[in-house]
């Protein structure tokens, strides 16, 4: 895939338009060239293609090109939804009685991303999907971190669970679900889905996945952050904490993303490196930065110290001159 094109490639981002089945595949993984299988693999140190490039994906090429996304100048709002889930507790869905187990990695994820950036955190009881319907259109950034649950045969019907609340009212139940998100009208730039397989669904020729991150991208949202398969509870709070960081430093979207699984790959053991950990994640849609970059404030700050030194040296030339006319 990347060989014939490799020189061309150098120091380029990709952007992956996937057809039928690719729409599966997440290319970070793929190898550059081929491990030693006489020896142990070590998962943390085989040759990624993500150690060379930075992928983005996009649903098709008019749409990524046609993206709203203007950027901010005022502050940057995010909205964080982390439901608390109680020890069995079971919903039913789809005809079957579901567990919703809790998930403490999700907890501290949302806490950390409010240290990093402008955040509203709705948690526990908070987290409901009536505030979610109320609130969303007041954010920049949208934050959803909990179970999610995939229904092939219905992709409509695949859905976020939210608190549960006992209602009968189908706006407040609990459970948002893909149809809903297409009737909302978002403002955010950007929505993190740190759930299990909110990039995953039913393949429908001509259209691709039926996931619940499309949801989203109709709902006006350019960019999704998403998972292709279940969410490990640590892991992929280490990758989604280091992303927030590297994208409130001014890093584009998917290079944010790149970065996050480059550090995780770093800072763990072999077995904890296997692409089950760290590589479901992918950036879809508008990769352009939400945050003025690090590097930015530091030019303005150097313009100013040097203009400060410039008049600094033209009002001492002036005295001087004074002193040697008197």
């Amino acid at each position: 895939m990347i060989l014939p094109f490799e020189n061309e490639l150098k120091n380029k981002k990709i952007t992956i338009i996937p057809d039928g089945k690719l729409s599966y595949i997440p290319f970070d993984a793929l190898l550059t060239s081929l491990p030693d299988t006489t020896k142990t693999i070590e998962f943390n140190k085989l040759n990624y293609s993500i150690w060379r490039y930075t992928f983005n994906y996009a649903n098709s090429a008019n749409l990524l090109v046609n993206s709203k996304f203007e950027g901010k100048k005022g502050k940057i709002k995010t909205g964080a939804f982390a439901p608390a889930y109680t020890n069995g507790e079971v919903i039913e869905y789809a005809g079957q009685h579901i567990s919703l187990i809790p998930l403490p990695g999700v907890q501290k994820e949302v806490e950390k991303i409010a240290k990093l950036v402008n955040c509203e955190l709705f948690t526990g009881n908070k987290a409901s999907e009536e505030n979610f319907r109320k609130h969303a259109e007041e954010f920049d950034i949208l934050h959803l971190a909990m179970h999610a649950f995939v229904n092939d045969s219905m992709p409509a019907l695949s859905s976020f669970a939210f608190t549960q609340t006992k209602s009968d009212d189908l706006l407040k139940n609990g459970l948002l679900n893909t149809a809903d998100i297409y009737n909302l009208r978002l403002s955010a730039n950007l929505t993190v889905l740190s759930s299990c397989n909110t990039g995953s669904g039913a393949l429908k020729k001509g259209e691709g996945i039926m996931s619940l991150a499309r949801g989203f991208l109709y709902a006006g949202c350019p960019s999704v952050i998403m998972s292709l398969w279940e969410v490990e509870d640590n892991s992929g709070t280490k990758i989604i904490t280091s992303f927030y960081k590297n994208l409130k430093g001014g890093k584009a979207k998917d290079e944010a993303l790149r970065n996050a699984k480059l550090e995780y790959l770093e800072s763990v053991n072999s077995r904890l490196a296997h692409p089950h950990y760290w590589l479901g994640f992918i950036s879809l849609g508008d990769n352009r930065p939400m945050f003025i970059s690090y590097d930015f404030y530091f030019f303005v700050i150097l313009i100013i110290a040097l203009a400060g030194i410039g008049i600094d040296q033209l009002i001492r030339i002036k005295k001087a001159r004074k002193k040697r006319a008197s």
